[in-house]
C-alpha cells in the first residue's frame, strides 16, 4: 500500500511532496529486500532527476550493480557504440529483427529491474545529450533477445532507433526498428507505454522519412496520454517536439500561439517551470515577434525573460537540449527579418556548441546556415563561407533521399540561393521557381 501510495503522490501535480518523503522512507523501513523497495527507489532516482541529472545516474548506476548488471560509463566511447550499434543492427537484419516479436517473455526479476534501470538510464543520458544513451539502448535489445521481451524493450526498441538515425545517421533501419517498437507497444499496455514511443519515434525518427505534418497528432496523442497516465516525463518531450514541429510546419501563428499558452498552463499545473521557461516561452517569443505583438510572460512565468537571455543562460549552465531549442528558434527568426549579422553569429554558436555532437537533430540548422552562407559567400570575400553552403548542399542531398516530401522544397531553396552566388541567374530562378511549387505541393505554404 505504501509502494502504491509513492507511486500515486509521485504522479500527482499538486500533491503534498512531504508526505510522499514520508511514504518513501516508510517502504524503505520495512522493505525486507531489493524487491520490496525497487519500485519506491526508482521514484526516489526520478525526484532527484529533476535536481540533479548526475546524481540520478550514479544512483541507477548502483542499484543496476546490485541487479547483476554492472554498467561502466568510463569505458564506453564514441568508436565504441558506434561499433556496439553496427553489431546489433548486422544481428537483426531485414526479416531478423521481428524475432523480437516472436520471443518469449522476460520472467527473470532482476533482467526485468535490469530493463528498468537501463530505460531510465537511456532518458537521463539523453538529456546529457550523452552518446552513452545510444550504448545503453543496445545493451536493452541483447537483454531482450537473451532472455526475452517485457515493457521496456518497447522503449529499448524505439531509443535505439532514434540513435540510428542520430548516430549512425542510417535512416532506413532507424525508421524500421521504430516500426517494429510500435508493433511491438500494440502487445502490452498502449496508454502506458505510447507517450515515450511516440516521443522518440515520432519525434526523432519518422521525420526523416514521413510527410512532418503526420507527425504532428501523435506527438499531440503522446502529450494528452502522459497527462492521463501521470507520465510527466515524457509530457514534456512529446510537448517540445511537438511544438518545434509545428513551427517548422507553418502552423498558423495565432492558433499555436493559442496552443503554446494552453499547453504550458498544463505544464505548471505540473510544475514543469524549467520546460516552459526554456522550451514553451521561446517558441512563444518568437511568434510575439513575428505578430509584431508586444512581447509579455508565458503563462505560469513571472516575468518575462528575452530568448537572447534565456540563450546567454542555457549556454552557461551547459544545459544543452534548451539551447539548441532556443538557438534554432534564434535563427530561424534572424533569418527571417534579415538580419543576417545576428544569423551568423547564431550559426558560429550552432557549430560551436553543437556541430559535432551527433544527439541533435540538425535538419533546419543546417538549412539556415546553408542560406544564411550564401549571402555572406555574396558579400564578403571569404571562402570558409562557401564551404558551408557546400556542406549544407551536400547533407540536404542525403537527405532527400528519405523523403522528398519535406526536404526538396528546402534543397531547391539552397540551390538557387548557390546559383545566384554564382551569378547563373537562369538557373537560380528555375530553382527559386521550383521550390516555391515543392513548397505549396507539400503544404509547406510559410516557405
Amino acid at each position: 500500500l505504501y509502494e502504491t501510495s509513492v507511486a500515486a503522490y509521485y504522479s500527482t501535480p499538486d500533491s503534498d511532496k512531504d508526505v510522499l518523503n514520508g511514504r518513501i522512507k516508510a517502504v524503505l523501513k520495512h522493505a525486507a529486500s531489493l524487491s520490496d523497495e525497487f519500485k519506491t527507489r526508482c521514484v526516489m532516482i526520478k525526484l532527484t532527476a529533476s535536481i540533479s541529472l548526475q546524481t540520478a545516474i550514479d544512483e541507477s548506476l548502483t542499484l543496476l550493480n546490485l541487479v547483476g548488471e554492472p554498467l561502466d560509463p568510463s569505458k564506453v566511447f564514441y568508436p565504441i557504440v558506434c561499433r556496439e550499434m553496427k553489431r546489433q543492427t548486422n544481428n537483426f537484419l531485414g526479416e531478423r529483427r521481428k524475432d523480437i516479436l516472436s520471443s518469449s517473455p522476460m520472467t527473470d526479476p532482476n533482467k526485468l529491474k535490469a530493463m528498468t534501470i537501463l530505460a531510465s538510464l537511456v532518458v537521463y543520458y539523453h538529456q546529457q545529450k550523452s552518446v552513452i544513451a545510444a550504448f545503453v539502448s543496445c545493451r536493452m535489445i541483447e537483454l531482450s533477445m537473451t532472455f526475452g521481451h517485457c515493457e521496456d524493450t518497447v522503449f529499448g526498441a524505439a531509443a535505439f532507433s532514434s540513435y540510428l538515425v542520430s548516430v549512425l545517421e542510417d535512416v532506413e533501419e532507424g525508421c524500421s526498428w521504430g516500426r517494429l517498437a510500435i508493433s511491438l507497444m500494440r502487445s502490452y499496455d498502449v496508454n502506458t507505454l505510447l507517450p515515450a514511443i511516440h516521443g522518440s519515434v515520432y519525434g526523432i525518427v519518422l521525420l526523416y522519412k514521413e510527410p512532418l505534418q503526420s507527425t504532428l497528432d501523435p506527438l499531440l496523442q503522446g502529450c494528452h496520454l502522459s497527462y492521463a497516465t501521470g507520465n510527466i516525463e515524457f509530457a514534456m518531450v512529446n510537448t517540445i517536439y511537438y511544438v518545434a514541429r509545428s513551427f517548422n510546419c507553418g502552423k498558423n501563428i495565432d492558433v499555436l500561439m493559442r496552443e503554446a499558452a494552453a499547453l504550458a498552463r498544463q505544464c505548471g499545473q505540473h510544475n514543469q517551470l524549467k520546460a516552459i521557461k526554456f522550451f514553451l516561452a521561446p517558441l512563444y517569443n518568437t511568434l510575439c515577434k513575428l505578430k509584431g505583438a508586444d512581447e509579455h510572460a508565458l503563462a505560469a512565468l513571472m516575468e518575462y525573460t528575452s530568448n537572447g537571455e534565456l540563450l546567454d543562460i542555457t549556454i552557461k549552465s551547459q544545459e544543452l537540449s534548451c539551447a539548441h531549442t532556443i538557438l534554432s528558434y534564434e535563427t530561424a527568426l534572424s533569418f527571417m527579418f534579415r538580419d543576417m549579422d545576428k544569423a551568423s553569429q547564431m550559426t558560429d554558436i550552432y557549430r560551436q556548441h553543437f556541430g559535432d555532437n551527433p544527439m541533435f537533430t540538425k535538419i533546419y540548422n543546417v538549412f539556415y546556415e546553408g542560406l544564411v552562407a550564401c549571402h555572406f559567400s555574396r558579400e564578403t570575400a571569404d571562402n570558409g563561407w562557401r564551404r558551408r553552403v557546400d556542406e549544407a548542399l551536400t547533407k540536404f542531398q542525403g537527405w532527400l533521399s528519405h523523403s522528398e516530401w519535406n526536404w526538396e522544397n528546402k534543397m531547391l531553396l539552397l540551390l538557387a540561393e548557390s546559383y545566384r552566388t554564382d551569378k547563373d541567374t537562369d538557373s537560380a530562378t528555375e530553382c527559386y521557381e521550383a521550390s516555391i511549387r515543392s513548397a505549396r505541393e507539400h503544404r509547406f505554404i510559410h516557405e
